[in-house]
C-alpha cells in the first residue's frame, strides 16, 4: 500500500469570517484549528502534507506546521483565486514526487471527529476506487453542496439547491480523495480556470467519468464559515471535557466555585467569590477575578475576567480584559478590552433570529441569541452597548456611552457627542438641612425592625 498525501487549504481570504481573520488560527484550548488538523492527519497516516498559505499568513502557517510527526511543505498562493488555483500552486509537488500517490484535499474549518481521517486514510491506501467523497446526511436543509448519487457512487454535486429540490440528503464535506494526485491536475487543466468554481467543475468531471465512492459520516460536524460559527462549535469542543473539573496547577480560592466539565489551563488563577460553571475551557495564564462568572464559554490565554464580569456562551481570544461587563453569546478576538459597564445585547426585542449582513445579503444566523462579534485589538469605553449581531472591525475604538447598532469598520474611532448644560443648582441643600435629613433617615428603622416601614 502507498501512503496518501494530504493537501490542506489554508490560504483563503476568509471574507465571510469578518471581523475575525484566518479561521485556520482560531485557537481552542491552546491549539489552533490548523495545528489540530495537521496533527490529526499525521496520526491517521498522512505523513506527507502540503499546506497552502497566502502572503498574510505564510509565517504563521510555517510556525503551526513545525514539530509534527509529518513532513509539511508550505506552498504560497499569491492571490486568492479559489480552490482550483490553490491546488495548481502545488503542481511541482503533485505532478512530481507525489503524482502517483493517493491525495486528500482538505480544509481546516470542517470540524469532524478524528476517526473520519482514519477511515479516509484506510480507503485511500486500499486504492479500490478512483477516489472518494465524504457526505453528511442531513435531516434539515443546509445551504451547501448536495451529492448526486447513482449505484452507490457520487456522480456530481449540486451547490445550494432550493429547499425541497436537493438531489439527495448527503451534504458534501471537503474531504476529497483521489487515487492519483495527477488525476486531479488533469481535470483542473480540462476546465475553464474560473476561480469561482474551477475546482468544483473539475471534481464534477471526475465524478461523471470515474468511480468515486462515498463515505457517509455520521459523527458531529460544524462548518466554520461565518463569525458566529465559533459559538455553534462550542459543544463540539466541550464534548472532550471530563465530567469533573480538570484543575491541574491552577490556583482556585477556597471561596470560588468551579463546577462540572471545566478545564483550567496552566497558571490559571480563580479569585475569591468567582464561579466557573461547565462546560468551560479557560486558557493558560488567565485570571478569573473576584465575583466574576464564566459559564458555557471558551476563554483564551492570558485574559483578565475582572471583578463582577459575566461571560456566557461566548468565545474569547487571547489577551482580553473585562471588568463589570456582561458578554453573552459573543465572539471576541485577541487583545480586546471592555471598559466597566459595557455590555453585549444578545436578544432582539421581538425574540426573532438575529440577521447579519454578509456581502449584499442579510443572512439569517438561525440564532435567537447572538451578541457581538469583535475583531482583534479593539478598545471599548465604559458603559457602551453593543446591539445583537453587531460586528466591530479590528483596531477600532468605541467611546464611552455609545449605543452601537450597526457594524463598525476596521480602524475606526466611534464616539458619541454629548451636550452638557452648566447652570446654578436650584436644588442646593445647606449642610444643616442635609444633616437633619440623614439623622431622620437613620432613625427611621429601629433595632430589630424589618425595614419595611418607619418605626412608630
Amino acid at each position: 500500500m502507498t501512503s496518501p498525501v494530504a493537501l490542506i487549504l489554508a490560504g483563503g481570504e476568509n471574507r465571510r469570517f469578518w471581523p475575525l481573520a484566518h479561521k485556520s488560527f482560531l485557537r481552542i484550548d491552546g491549539e489552533t484549528l490548523l495545528r489540530r488538523r495537521l496533527r490529526a492527519l499525521a496520526a491517521a497516516g498522512f505523513h506527507d502534507q502540503i499546506a497552502i498559505a497566502n502572503p498574510t499568513n505564510l509565517d504563521r502557517v510555517r510556525e503551526e506546521s513545525a514539530g509534527l510527526d509529518a513532513t509539511v511543505q508550505i506552498v504560497l498562493q499569491e492571490e486568492p483565486l479559489g480552490m482550483g488555483h490553490a491546488v495548481l500552486c502545488a503542481v511541482d509537488l503533485l505532478a512530481g514526487r507525489f503524482a502517483s500517490r493517493p491525495l486528500l484535499v482538505n480544509q481546516v474549518h470542517d470540524l469532524v471527529a478524528d476517526g473520519l481521517l482514519d477511515q479516509v486514510a484506510r480507503r485511500l491506501q486500499a486504492r479500490e476506487a478512483d477516489g472518494l467523497v465524504v457526505g453528511k446526511r442531513m435531516t434539515t436543509y443546509f445551504p451547501g453542496g448536495y451529492l448526486t448519487l447513482r449505484d452507490g457512487l457520487a456522480r456530481g454535486v449540486v451547490e445550494k439547491p432550493p429547499p425541497g429540490t436537493e438531489p439527495s440528503d448527503l451534504v458534501k464535506l471537503v474531504f476529497d480523495g483521489f487515487d492519483r494526485a495527477g488525476a486531479l491536475l488533469d481535470a483542473l487543466g480540462a476546465v475553464d480556470p474560473n476561480p469561482t468554481d474551477q475546482y468544483e467543475r473539475a471534481f464534477d468531471r471526475l465524478m461523471a467519468s470515474s468511480r468515486i465512492e462515498t463515505i457517509e459520516y455520521d459523527g458531529d460536524w460544524v462548518a466554520i464559515k461565518f463569525p458566529w460559527d465559533p459559538l455553534r462549535a462550542l459543544p463540539f469542543f466541550f464534548a472532550g471535557l471530563a465530567p469533573e473539573p480538570e484543575i491541574g496547577d491552577a490556583r482556585v480560592h477556597p471561596s470560588a466555585v468551579v463546577a462540572g466539565p471545566v478545564r483550567l489551563g496552566s497558571g490559571v488563577r480563580v479569585l475569591a467569590g468567582a464561579a466557573i460553571v461547565g462546560p468551560a475551557i479557560i486558557g493558560a495564564g488567565t485570571i478569573v477575578g473576584n465575583g466574576a462568572f464564566v459559564r458555557g464559554s471558551i476563554v483564551g490565554r492570558n485574559c483578565i475576567v475582572g471583578y463582577a464580569a459575566e461571560l456566557t456562551r461566548s468565545y474569547v481570544g487571547d489577551g482580553c480584559e473585562f471588568h463589570t461587563n456582561y458578554v453573552g453569546d459573543s465572539v471576541i478576538g485577541d487583545d480586546v478590552s471592555f471598559g466597566s459597564g459595557t455590555v453585549t445585547a444578545n436578544l432582539r426585542l421581538d425574540e426573532g433570529n438575529v440577521r447579519v449582513a454578509v456581502g449584499d445579503a442579510r443572512v439569517d444566523t438561525g440564532m435567537a441569541k447572538l451578541g457581538a462579534m469583535v475583531g482583534s485589538r479593539v478598545r471599548v469605553g465604559i458603559n457602551a452597548s453593543l446591539m445583537p449581531g453587531v460586528r466591530v472591525g479590528s483596531g477600532s475604538a468605541i467611546g464611552p456611552g455609545a449605543i452601537v447598532s450597526r457594524d463598525v469598520a476596521e480602524g475606526r474611532f466611534l464616539t458619541v457627542r454629548q451636550e452638557l448644560e452648566d447652570r446654578p443648582n436650584p436644588f442646593a441643600i445647606d449642610g444643616s438641612a442635609r444633616a437633619g435629613f440623614r439623622a431622620a433617615l437613620h432613625g427611621a428603622v429601629s433595632p430589630g425592625h424589618d425595614g419595611g416601614a418607619p418605626a412608630s
